[in-house]
C-alpha cells in the first residue's frame, strides 16, 4: 500500500469553423461567467495572447474577467494546441508550412493523471470514456468544449500566424500577423502580450554523442505515432530517456521489437526496490541501460563501464524539447540558448516590462491545466490593476538570485523550470500575490501525490488501478463533477 500523503506537509515541502464538441458537457449549453467589476488600468486594454492550447485558453477566460479585451492568435485551424493529434503531426511532417501544428501526442496515448484533478476549477472533466486515465482525443474535446461553454469564440483569430513581436511606443507592442493565404503581414498593436505557445514542439537531443555518427535509423519520440513501423518490428531498439514519453514508448516498442535497450541517466539514482518495480513491469526483451556516451556505425556505448556496448537498429530519442519563441528573437527581450526562457521573475513575467509581457505555462512535472489557470489568474489581475507587481529592479534581482542558486548548486539549467518537489509552494505563492484569489484545493494535491507514487510502484498497471487510499478523494471529484452539471441543468 502506498504512504498516506500528507497534503499539507506537500504544500510546505515540495467562432465560426471551430466544430466545437457539445456531447456530455451539454448540447452546446454556455455559462458565460461574467467579467470582473474591476477596470482595467490607463494604458492596459487590449491583450494579446499567442496561443489557443490549454494555456492560451485558460488565459483567454481570466483576462476576459477583469474587463480586458483579448485576442487569440492561433496558427492552426483548431483549438487545443499539443492536443490535436493527426497521423502526419511530426516535426518534420510539413516543415514547408509555417501553419503547421506540431503535435508531439502518438496513437495510444493516455493521459498520466486521473481527470479527476486535471480540469480547470471550474469546468471539470466529465466522464466521457469510462476511464479515469483518458486518451488524448477526449482532452482535445474537453478543451473545445471549454471554448464553447465560456464563449471564447468571438476572441479566435484562428489560422493566423504571429511572425514577430517587438516592443513599440507608449508602452504597447506591436506584432506582426499573418492569416493564412496572405502573402503579407500586417501590423497589430497591443498593450499586453501573453505567450501561451506551449514547449512540446522543438525536439532535444544530446549533445556530443555522435548522433550525426549512427547509421541506422532515429527518430524523437516528437515523430513517433504508432509501434506498427517497419523501424521496430522485429528490430533491435534503443530508447533513450525516462520520462514519461520514454516510460510509455518503451512498453509499446518492445510489444513488436526483438530487443528493446532502455537508456537513462536516472536508473542509477533508484535504489533496489525501485528498480525491482521498474524490471518486474517490463517484458523480458527489455533491458536497463544507463546513459548513452557515444554512437558509432550502429554501436553504442554507455557512461556506465561496466555496460557493454550494444548493436542497434534504430534509436528513439525520447530526450525532451527545447523552449522557443521564435517571434520574440528579433526583439532581444528573452533568451532562450541555455534551455530556459530568461530573465522572468517567477518563470511568469519579464522583469522589464511587467505584467505587459508575461509566459504561462513553462514549468513541466506539473499538474497542467490548474497550473496554467492560477498563473493566467494573477497575469490578469496584474494587467487590469488589481494586482501590482514588484519593481523592475527587483523583479531582475530576484529572477537572478534564483539564477544563481540554480548555478551554485551545480544544477542543470535546463531543469530551471521543473517544478517538481516546488510546485504547491509556487502555486500558493501566485494565488497569494493574486489578491487572494482561490488557491488549488487540498484534494487535488493529495490525488497527485498518490498518483505519483503509484506510477513509480505500478509503472505498468498505474493507470488501470485505484487504490484505496484514492477513494475519498475521488468522490470529491465526483461530487464536483455533479455539482456543474446540476448547474447545467439550471441554464
Amino acid at each position: 500500500e502506498i504512504d498516506r500523503i500528507d497534503v499539507m506537509a506537500s504544500r510546505q515541502g515540495a467562432s465560426k469553423g471551430l466544430g466545437l464538441a457539445s456531447g456530455a458537457y451539454g448540447r452546446g449549453a454556455r455559462m458565460v461567467t461574467h467579467a470582473s467589476r474591476a477596470s482595467s488600468t490607463p494604458g492596459c486594454r487590449e491583450v494579446a495572447v499567442v496561443g489557443a492550447g490549454a494555456a492560451g485558453l485558460v488565459a483567454a477566460r481570466e483576462l476576459r474577467r477583469e474587463n480586458l479585451a483579448v485576442t487569440v492568435f492561433e496558427r492552426g485551424s483548431e483549438v487545443g494546441g499539443t492536443w490535436v493529434y493527426t497521423a502526419s503531426c511530426g516535426s518534420t511532417a510539413s516543415s514547408s508550412s509555417a501553419y503547421h501544428i506540431h503535435s508531439s501526442l502518438y496513437e495510444s496515448l493516455r493521459v498520466n493523471l486521473p481527470k479527476e484533478i486535471m480540469g480547470y476549477s471550474d469546468f471539470p472533466f466529465l466522464d466521457n470514456s469510462g476511464s479515469r486515465y483518458c486518451g488524448h482525443a477526449e482532452v482535445k474535446d474537453y478543451l473545445r468544449s471549454f471554448v464553447q461553454h465560456f464563449d471564447l469564440e468571438s476572441m479566435l483569430e484562428m489560422n493566423t500566424l504571429v511572425e514577430e513581436a517587438e516592443p513599440a511606443e507608449g508602452g504597447k507592442w506591436r506584432l506582426r500577423v499573418r492569416p493564412r493565404g496572405d502573402q503579407e503581414g500586417h501590423d497589430r498593436v497591443f498593450d499586453a502580450v501573453v505567450v501561451c505557445n506551449g514547449h512540446f514542439e522543438s525536439p532535444k537531443f544530446p549533445q556530443g554523442v555522435g548522433r550525426e555518427n549512427f547509421s541506422g535509423s532515429q527518430l524523437h519520440s516528437c515523430d513517433y505515432k504508432t509501434s506498427n513501423d517497419d523501424r521496430f518490428v522485429g528490430k533491435r531498439v534503443l530508447v533513450v530517456g525516462m520520462g514519461p514519453s520514454g516510460d510509455d514508448l518503451c512498453r509499446e516498442v518492445a510489444e513488436v521489437a526483438s530487443k528493446v535497450y532502455w537508456s537513462g541517466r536516472g536508473f542509477d539514482r533508484f535504489d533496489e526496490e525501485r528498480l525491482r518495480s521498474v524490471r518486474s513491469s517490463l517484458r523480458g526483451n527489455v533491458i536497463l541501460r544507463g546513459n548513452v556516451a557515444s554512437v558509432s556505425g550502429k554501436v553504442v556505448t554507455f557512461e556506465k563501464g561496466s555496460e557493454d556496448p550494444v548493436e542497434v537498429d534504430t534509436i528513439l530519442w525520447c530526450t525532451g524539447y527545447h523552449y522557443a519563441v521564435p517571434f520574440l528573437k528579433g526583439s532581444g527581450a528573452v533568451q532562450t540558448e541555455r534551455g530556459r526562457i530568461e530573465p522572468l521573475y517567477e518563470h511568469l513575467f519579464h522583469p522589464k516590462f511587467g505584467p505587459k509581457l508575461s509566459f504561462v505555462g513553462l514549468g513541466f512535472r506539473i499538474l497542467p491545466f490548474p497550473f496554467f489557470e492560477i498563473q493566467t489568474r494573477w497575469v490578469a489581475r496584474c494587467l487590469s490593476g488589481r494586482c501590482s507587481l514588484p519593481t523592475e529592479q527587483e523583479m531582475a534581482a530576484e529572477a537572478e538570485a534564483f539564477y544563481g542558486g540554480i548555478e551554485g548548486e551545480g544544477a542543470r539549467v535546463d531543469m530551471t523550470h521543473c517544478m517538481d518537489g516546488v510546485q504547491w509552494d509556487y502555486l500558493d505563492r501566485v494565488a497569494r500575490n493574486s489578491g487572494g484569489a482561490p488557491k488549488l484545493e487540498d484534494w487535488k494535491i493529495g490525488l497527485y501525490e498518490i498518483n505519483r507514487v503509484k506510477k513509480a510502484r505500478h509503472p505498468k498497471e498505474y493507470r488501470d488501478l485505484t487504490l484505496p487510499e484514492e477513494v475519498p478523494l475521488m468522490e470529491k471529484g465526483a461530487a464536483r463533477a455533479q455539482s456543474f452539471l446540476a448547474q447545467l441543468q439550471e441554464l
